[in-house]
């Protein structure tokens, strides 16, 4: 048994993603960051806005165009966070009356707040931009539906023990703690059960090992090379 009553033999074990699909184009299939949305899903606290961040402040001037694509979100900022850019911050009040404008809204269990995907962020993605969305597991396909050529990425904690070390190291109350852990593993066995929604299941143990698979998948062998050369020289 794990620390949260949950048999070690369920917790999940993705088989990896096919790197010579990845490699070699598929027939049909949108060559490297010609697909015009990137959806990232994970347990919270495994590192989905660590990897996202890495990855466009050390995107090469000349590279692709990146927009991050913020969650609306009833939750206080933290450090660093602002507003528009990592998330928008409303009340949930503000949301719950401007409903219609959201593709969907969301209280993920273990929070005290939503979260809610705003339809005119991904209607009017730029051509030639690339847009990263993290997105709760209930969000995914329904935006594949809505945007097929889309690519998805599961980010996966190293292990239950790492995953909630992350979670308790951001301070909250021990109650907080445990639902937000419990929530983090019933999300890591739902996406196990959703065979074929995400094309890249990656485990988030070093980030710079991370980073590497994350910015190549997304933006080809070449550029994510060049991610990932000036992450080191700036690190």
């Amino acid at each position: 048994m794990t620390m949260t009553g949950v048999p070690a033999e369920s917790l999940p074990c993705f088989i990896p993603y096919d790197v010579g699909r990845r490699n070699n184009q598929i027939e049909g299939e949108p060559a490297a960051w010609q697909f015009r949305l990137v959806l990232i899903s994970g347990p919270n606290g495994v590192g989905k806005d660590t990897l996202i961040n890495a990855m466009m402040s050390n995107v090469a001037d000349d590279g692709p165009t990146l927009r991050r694509i913020p969650r609306t979100t009833s939750r206080l900022p933290r450090p660093g966070e602002e507003d528009g850019i990592d998330y928008r911050f409303r009340t949930e009040e503000e949301i719950v009356a401007d409903a219609d404008r959201y593709l969907g809204i969301t209280r993920y269990p273990g929070n005290d707040c939503i979260y809610a995907l705003d339809r005119a962020d991904y209607e009017g993605l730029e051509d030639g931009c690339i847009g990263i969305s993290t997105a709760g597991i209930e969000f995914i396909g329904t935006l594949r539906s809505m945007y097929p050529a889309a690519r998805s990425i599961y980010i996966l904690p190293p292990s239950v023990p790492a995953l909630a070390a992350r979670l308790r190291g951001r301070g909250r109350s021990e109650a907080t703690f445990k639902n937000r852990l419990t929530a983090g593993l019933n999300d890591w066995m739902r996406a196990q059960s959703m065979n074929g929604l995400f094309d890249l299941q990656l485990t988030n143990n070093s980030l710079h090992l991370a980073l590497m698979e994350f910015a190549i998948f997304i933006l080809g062998q070449e550029e994510g090379d060049k991610v990932c050369q000036r992450y080191r020289s700036r690190t």
